[in-house]
């Protein structure tokens, strides 16, 4: 019978280890998971820059009974080992127990903890040394660990730092003109033409020039109070001294409401009226005081009609009739109408904004709307209030300093408190107030941003004069036309409001670098001179506090030596 030869096997994973009954005083804790199944080569992380030796422990037994030849494995101490991301090492003990340095000691949270592999309950602390050099050297840097990399030249190791830096810088300056750009909010506009079945028609506001009745001052007998307010006696008139004019008021402002609608031209001005080719009733008119006295107003909020085709023939007309044995004061000096085309919701601004049209012409407004959207801070200044308007804000601010200088409010503009609507007189006063107010001679700020949502509308006027074939048969129609003079034609009006498309146009502001246009240029920049991205700055963060627990437990355990 052979006896067989054993050679002793060689555990290729074991490392010496140095125990201790207290894990503080663990001279050196460099150990690998064992591998029972397999005997695969196991790598270690070199992170402090040293190269750790593995070295193997043999053991051989030879014995020899009656013959026969064994040779037996010693065992090593079956220790329970965890894997540990560090190598630092050295050959001084002292030194060596001074870079081991365990969280528990200094009484800091256990953020960076290994549970021991005998599941004993004791947790084990990462040399917090090892630690902060591997997070930088995996930070997500190209060329940091070049620079940092102990085996390599300085010349090449100064000439990686030099890139970085300069690199990095770049990034600074590319990432600081993103921002400051983003930071702008600039803003871009785009402009649509949008088709419609139905559009929104605007609200038409007309007013006679004429705004007190000759009859209706003689039955009141305020002709001569009136007298001064006159075309031919405004000239003279003394501004300063206005009270002088003044006559007693009524008691209150709905006996003056009451009193300035008989005095003032109304719906008996109208001869005929149509919308989209039907006839409309008088009572579908309604009226109402602006900066240039009662006006008529068709469409108002009350009714807010849909337009359903483009032409004359869809849209509104009305035929007028002015009176000039009824002309007594008048807001301007020539005879005829001004009209007004604006939203529902916008003010009359009838002075600022109105259109004159002649007498004995025939009058075609083509309309077209604008839809305008606008952006709110930062990237614009806009008000989306329910019930704000812009000119709204504007007149309640005028309306006060009015009522500061006049002591009373004109009768189109809103109700602040209880004061009392001026007459005729005291509008002298309203005319240089509002005058100086837009001129900048008070001292009033008023902050009335746009709205966000706003609906303007573009007006192209033509007209012609009135022919003898179309008076003569209206006036065959009309009794109240019906005179031998044909002249009498000088005194109508024959307005047409239509849209000629079904086309609006819409104009929206956006924001031109928004958030996601702002992240993805500076992931730009990271990845370009960087090779790195967003997650990067985390790792910077992750550095710095490893620097800063490091730097805390260094001082610590200056303090306890």
């Amino acid at each position: 019978m052979k006896e067989t030869s054993r050679k002793p096997t060689r555990s290729t994973h074991s490392r010496v280890i140095q125990t201790s009954s207290n894990l503080s005083e663990v001279d050196e804790i460099v150990t690998d998971n064992q591998k029972t199944n397999g005997g695969n080569n196991m790598r270690d992380e070199n992170i402090c820059g040293d190269i750790v030796m593995n070295k193997t422990h043999k053991t051989e037994s030879n014995s020899n009974n009656d013959g026969n030849t064994s040779n037996q494995n010693i065992p090593t101490p079956n220790i329970p080992t965890k894997e540990r991301n560090t190598s630092f090492q050295s050959t001084n003990s002292k030194k060596k127990k001074n870079n081991l340095i365990s969280f528990e000691k200094f009484k800091l949270n256990k953020i960076w903890t290994s549970t021991s592999s005998s599941n004993d309950g004791d947790r084990d602390f990462y040399v917090i040394e090892a630690e902060l050099m591997k997070s930088i050297d995996e930070i997500s840097i190209i060329g940091i660990r070049y620079s940092m990399d102990k085996n390599r030249s300085l010349t090449n190791r100064i000439m990686w730092a030099v890139l970085i830096f300069l690199a990095f810088g770049l990034a600074i300056y590319q990432i600081k003109n993103l921002v400051e750009n983003y930071l702008k909010y600039p803003t871009s506009t785009e402009i649509d033409v949008v088709y419609s079945q139905q559009i929104n028609f605007p609200q038409v506001t007309i007013c006679d020039n004429n705004y007190v009745k000759k009859s209706a001052a003689e039955y009141f007998g305020w002709v001569d109070y009136l007298q001064p307010l006159t075309p031919s006696a405004k000239i003279y008139l003394d501004r300063k001294n206005y009270t002088k004019y003044r006559q007693a008021k009524p008691a209150n402002n709905t006996e003056i409401v009451k009193k300035r609608k008989l005095l003032s031209p109304g719906t008996e001005q109208i001869v005929d009226m149509f919308w989209s080719i039907k006839g409309l009733p008088t009572e579908s008119m309604e009226t109402t005081f602006t900066d240039f006295g009662q006006c008529l107003v068709f469409n108002s909020k009350n009714y807010k009609r849909l337009l359903n085709g483009p032409g004359p023939a869809m849209g509104f007309q009305i035929l007028l009739f002015a009176n000039h044995s009824e002309s007594f004061i008048r807001k301007d000096y020539p005879y005829g109408y001004r009209v007004l085309i604006n939203d529902q919701d916008e003010p009359i601004r009838m002075k600022e904004h109105g259109f004159k049209i002649n007498l004995g012409e025939e009058t075609d407004v083509a309309v077209s709307a604008i839809n305008i959207s606008r952006m709110k801070y930062p990237h614009g200044n806009c008000n989306d209030e329910l019930n704000y308007h812009q000119v709204k804000c504007e007149r309640t601010c005028l309306t006060r300093v009015i009522i500061d200088n006049c002591n009373c409010r004109p009768i189109y503009m809103q109700e602040i408190g209880n004061e009392s609507i001026c007459d005729y007189i005291e509008e002298i006063c309203v005319d240089e107030v509002t005058y100086l107010y837009y001129t900048r001679k008070f001292n009033v700020s008023c902050s009335c941003p746009p709205m966000c949502n706003e609906i303007n509308y573009k007006m192209f006027v033509t007209g012609a004069k009135l022919g003898d074939i179309t008076g003569f048969v209206l006036k065959n129609k009309y009794k109240q036309l019906n005179s031998g003079n044909y002249s009498i034609w000088n005194e109508c009006m024959f307005l047409k409001v239509y849209f000629s498309s079904m086309q609006y146009t819409t104009i929206t502001s956006k924001a031109e670098y928004s958030e996601m246009a702002l992240l993805s240029d500076l992931g730009g920049a990271l990845g370009l001179l960087l090779g790195s991205t967003f997650f990067t700055v985390v790792e910077l963060f992750e550095v710095l506090w490893n620097l800063v627990i490091y730097a805390f437990v260094k001082r610590q355990k200056t303090n306890i030596g």
